[in-house]
């Protein structure tokens, strides 16, 4: 089945999913490492050790997978399952396409020899999924960015910037530019706004890839207008050092200047 792209997205931001199969010893879990190959997941048995697991699914082809993201705020919680059919590819063009994803995904399997281990082929048939919005992939491309949580009717728990799938939410964003006599801030427009009503406020939403190369500085407004500040730099449309408070940012703007 095809995936929806939020789904896709999602699952490609997981470097270890957590995969049940039944064995003749009762049920067992997994963390494996994967690649999506046409809708389905691979993944190939890294170790000795792993290959009896998985040539269980000769006998018990249904099996299922779990990704999931924890925050210590709940509202924040998002996960995927699948549940499907696997095969087991020994060999084949179907088996080398998969070894190579596999290797272009995780640099590791470069320096080991795998062309004789089995691969595992997930075909899902259910999708189940939690947390995930339908913009999460705008146009089927995964947008990366940052999740700042905005609340103004409860108490927001501690402000956690992490890379993410979405967009960027937050209460203001604006680019530091360094000055003689200290910075100045150019405000970032919002790629959009969107009402949240498990935060009792509304988000502006920054799309990370549209952000120059710099230092920047979110604030996200919680009850009675307090507000939480949070200074880090992007490059290549990632963020790439989180600042512990503005003197920090203040050094790094006048070093760069």
């Amino acid at each position: 089945m095809e995936l929806h792209p939020a789904v896709a997205a999602f699952l490609e931001h997981q470097r270890v999913v957590r995969l049940a199969i039944e064995t003749d010893n009762g049920p067992h879990v997994l963390a494996i490492r994967f690649a999506l190959l046409d809708g389905a997941l691979v993944t190939v048995a890294g170790d000795p050790e792993e290959t009896p697991n998985l040539r269980a699914v000769y006998l018990h082809p249904d099996v299922a997978v779990l990704a999931d993201e924890y925050s210590e705020d709940w509202t924040r919680l998002s996960w995927v399952e699948l549940r499907g059919h696997a095969t087991v590819l020994d060999g084949g063009d179907d088996h080398a396409q998969a070894i190579a994803l596999l290797r272009e995904r995780y640099p590791q399997y470069r320096l080991r020899p795998l062309t004789d281990r089995i691969v595992l082929r997930i075909e899902p048939s259910e999708v189940h999924h939690w947390g995930l919005r339908e913009d999460d992939a705008l146009d089927g491309v995964e947008v990366r960015g940052l999740n700042l949580v905005r609340g103004e009717q409860r108490t927001p728990a501690p402000h956690i910037i992490t890379e993410y799938r979405a967009g960027l939410s937050t209460g203001a964003l604006s680019l530091l530019i360094g000055t003689d006599d200290g910075m100045r801030r150019r405000a970032m427009e919002s790629h959009d706004e969107t009402a949240m009503p498990d935060e009792g406020g509304r988000m502006l939403r920054y799309r990370i890839d549209d952000l120059e190369d710099g230092l920047y500085v979110a604030e996200s407004v919680g009850p009675a207008e307090a507000v939480h500040t949070t200074y880090f730099e992007v490059t290549e449309a990632t963020v790439r050092r989180i600042f512990e408070n503005e003197r920090r940012v203040l050094q790094e703007l006048r070093r760069r200047r």
